[in-house]
């Protein structure tokens, strides 16, 4: 039996559409997900880490490192610092930066997403409260 071939794309033209709701809502969810985690260090401690996260257009997750389960008490504080970070509707400062200059400046916790294989970094700062 023959194994079918895979297509061969690469030349072709490709004609494409953005989904701008999905795009939009997915856009949202991955910002919010850096507020909830900064909201989560402020809150518990500078030890808290990314473990993972995922975003969608409508509904989003956030998996943190910490040493134990989070208390009713923990979660509501961190849900009231993130909301009120919110609220506040701070600018969104965007710049890139070659890849040492980002690392200087911001440190590894630029790549809690995982490392991005570019020369260039896209930084997005929100200033905390």
């Amino acid at each position: 039996m023959k194994q079918e071939e895979e297509p061969h794309w690469e030349g072709e033209i490709v004609k494409c559409k953005i989904d701008s709701a999905r795009r939009y809502g997915i856009t949202r969810h991955h910002t919010s997900t850096h507020v909830l985690n900064a909201s989560a260090r402020n809150t518990l401690g500078s030890w808290i880490w990314q473990h993972s996260a995922f975003k969608e257009q409508d509904y989003a997750r956030l998996d943190i490192t910490h040493h134990s389960n989070l208390t009713e008490e923990e979660i509501m504080k961190i849900e009231d610092l993130a909301n009120l970070t919110i609220r506040k509707d701070i600018p969104i400062l965007i710049k890139e930066f070659e890849r040492g200059e980002a690392e200087q400046k911001y440190g590894f916790r630029i790549y809690q997403g995982g490392v991005v294989p570019v020369k260039l970094v896209r930084i997005v700062n929100i200033e905390g409260p």
